[in-house]
């Protein structure tokens, strides 16, 4: 039985621990899209303005092209900006 309660005190200590850890590398992510996230946003801006250019209809001159508004772009584009942890 105190073997038991060793143990499951072993594991408490390290998942505490580990909570610390993720509590960080949240924090430094956040600040870290933060300042990245305006220069984010305008340059998917200007690839958007590119994207304006292509007359994507095939029509004449007055075809519209469907495109995400540039927040989403930003939602979208966040998995490049943030790695992929992977299971072993």
């Amino acid at each position: 039985m105190n073997k038991c309660k060793e143990q499951n005190k072993a594991k408490e200590r390290k998942l505490k621990a580990l909570n610390k850890k993720v509590i960080t590398l949240t924090i430094i992510a956040t600040v870290a899209a933060t300042l990245i996230g305006k220069e984010a946003l305008e340059f998917i801006g200007q690839w958007l303005g590119l994207l304006e250019d292509f007359n994507i209809g095939g029509g004449g001159d007055n075809t519209v092209g469907v495109f995400p508004a540039p927040g989403t772009l930003a939602v979208f584009a966040l998995p490049l900006f943030m790695g992929r942890t992977r299971r072993k």
